[in-house]
């Protein structure tokens, strides 16, 4: 099979870079980036198609930035990276070239399916990723993704067996009748983890990174990096009580990240002080992104211990292990696939407690946070094991650099971003095998039922009531004065930003050429229609909006009906 070329539908720039300044970069938008870069960075790779908004598409200065920094440097200007508005889609598409549709997020999938089912002219597999599962607006989105007919073909690839396991226990009987057959493929394939950025430092970078980040030289550090939130990724608090217990006069806690609940860190600082360690206790809210590899480099142990059903893997947790810290986390999720309990750190015992019936029952009322930390707080990671697991490594050196070498090791064996780009890669080309064999009547069925997934707004029915009346194609339609200057390059055609990704100039010249040589008598907006799109090979329909645009921008007058 020849180089892959890959779709993508997104709504900011920034999910391609997190260089761009003023947003907010969480595990998930930098999954999104790194999994790009390493597609690139790929020769089976033949280039990245990236569909953005209109408003989207005219940040030029951000795109170019992207593409300065996703782009290897042996890639750019050859066009590997190509920017489209959502409006070329269909015209891209039209080309009968195969193609993989990468949907970055459950909730967009209903939109994919639907661009793919309406407008795909050749075999596209789409390849859906997961992040946190906790959102009910997710499963009310992917049930809409769900009333087309299965496809044997797509993919929904999840983070973790358990993801998967917790997908598959959704669609039976809850987004599904019970005993559906399956949507779509399920393939577990995990975020990688740039194991050059990430990696083991020397007692000299050890020091080094505690110097700049200002933490102790001669103490050994436990170390959570993430967001600082218990709605939507952990409790820390039982943490604080057990180190309290656990930790002795020369061992410090840095809890690091984005406080996404405001006043957070605050609680937590108050919590170390009334346990009695505030001066071993450490805070750094929205460090530098740039700083992260400090951070674990600056520790002796990680520890991250996730109750939350937003979390499917734990990114920082590939991090840390990267960088050759054992970790002691939850057997939560993804977590139990990345920490092998006994050698490369510790799994804690996590249970699902009783009472999660009245924070279901109320969900549908609630904000999907306020039921994210309800159900959070019946989810109880076993604090003796935890104080256990923290004494442990607090005290032992040896085990501390065993287990951290030891992650270190499986990290490259299985973790690295080109071993799962490569996974990835296999994957989508057993896909596109598939989906080229598919019969033609399963594809006219999926077409059909397109409008159905993707519920496209139709105007034209909503509008009707509003209007006078629909414009009758019999009208005569003439130059104004205005649009006989912009003929002779007299007078300066200008449209909204929003609506220049949807225009053809080929059409809008053709149109005014047209009624150029009309004279007075102009053409029927019928006439007009059937003539642009004989000259510029675009379909009725645009030529009906170009039409549209030329009359509301005043360019057209329609010619009055002489009285009898």
């Amino acid at each position: 099979m020849s180089s892959i070329i890959v779709s993508t539908v997104l709504q900011v720039v920034e999910q391609l870079s997190p260089d761009i300044a003023g947003v907010q970069m969480q595990g998930a938008l930098l999954s999104i980036y790194r999994i790009f870069s390493s597609l690139l960075a790929s020769t089976e790779v033949e280039a990245i198609e990236v569909f953005l908004p209109p408003s989207e598409y005219q940040r030029q200065d951000a795109l170019a930035s992207v593409a300065s920094s996703i782009l290897p440097p042996g890639r750019r200007g050859k066009g590997a990276l190509r920017f489209y508005p959502i409006s070329s889609l269909p015209e891209v598409w039209a080309d009968h070239q195969p193609r993989v549709l990468l949907s970055v997020d459950l909730a967009w999938l209903a939109r994919d399916r639907y661009l793919r089912d309406r407008f795909a002219t050749a075999a596209m597999p789409i390849s859906c990723q997961t992040h946190g599962l906790g959102d009910i607006e997710l499963y009310r989105k992917l049930r809409l993704a769900l009333q087309g007919p299965p496809v044997p073909y797509d993919t929904i690839t999840c983070l973790s067996e358990a993801c998967k396991q917790s997908l598959l226990a959704a669609l039976d009987g809850y987004l599904l009748p019970q005993g559906s057959p399956l949507p779509c493929r399920f393939d577990v394939l995990p975020n990688g983890v740039d194991d050059g950025l990430f990696h083991v430092h020397s007692a000299e970078e050890r020091a080094s990174a505690r110097r700049l980040l200002g933490l102790p030289l001669d103490a050994t550090i436990a170390l959570y990096f993430g967001r600082l939130t218990p709605n939507s990724k952990a409790d820390l608090l039982p943490l604080l009580r057990r180190f309290a217990k656990a930790s002795r006069t020369n061992d410090h806690l840095v809890l690091a990240g984005v406080e996404n609940i405001a006043g957070y860190g605050a609680r937590l600082a108050a919590e170390a002080a009334e346990l009695g360690f505030p001066e071993r206790f450490h805070l750094r809210l929205a460090p530098d992104l740039r700083l992260t590899p400090l951070f674990y480099g600056a520790a002796d142990l990680f520890v991250f211990p996730c109750d939350n059903a937003q979390e499917c893997l734990g990114n920082t947790v590939l991090e840390a292990i990267a960088s050759g810290l054992p970790v002691i986390a939850s057997n939560w999720d993804g977590l139990r696939d990345s920490i092998q309990d006994g050698e490369t750190g510790f799994l804690i015992p996590t249970y699902a407690m009783p009472g999660m019936e009245v924070v279901e029952a109320i969900s549908p009322a609630q904000p999907f946070m306020s039921s994210l930390l309800q159900a959070a707080q019946c989810t109880w990671v076993d604090a003796e094991r935890l104080e256990g697991a923290l004494r442990t490594l607090l005290t032992d050196h040896e085990k501390r650099t065993a287990m951290g070498m030891a992650g270190r090791r499986r990290i490259e064996a299985e973790y690295g971003w080109p071993r799962i780009a490569s996974r990835m890669l296999a994957l989508w080309k057993d896909l596109l095998l598939s989906a080229e064999s598919e019969p033609h009547e399963d594809r006219d069925r999926r077409r059909a039922n397109a409008d159905a997934i993707g519920m496209p707004v139709p105007y034209s029915r909503l509008l009707a009531p509003y209007a006078t009346g629909s414009f009758p194609p019999d009208a005569r339609l003439r130059l104004s004065d205005y649009g006989a200057g912009i003929a002779d390059r007299k007078e300066r055609l200008t449209f909204y930003d929003e609506t220049l990704p949807t225009l053809r100039p080929p059409l809008v010249d053709a149109l005014i050429a047209e009624l150029s040589i009309a004279g007075p008598e102009g053409r029927t907006a019928g006439d007009l229609v059937q003539t642009g799109a004989a000259a510029t090979g675009l379909s009725i329909d645009s030529a009906k909006y170009h039409l549209a645009l030329l009359l509301k921008r005043d360019v057209l007058e329609i010619v009055p009906v002489a009285s009898t």
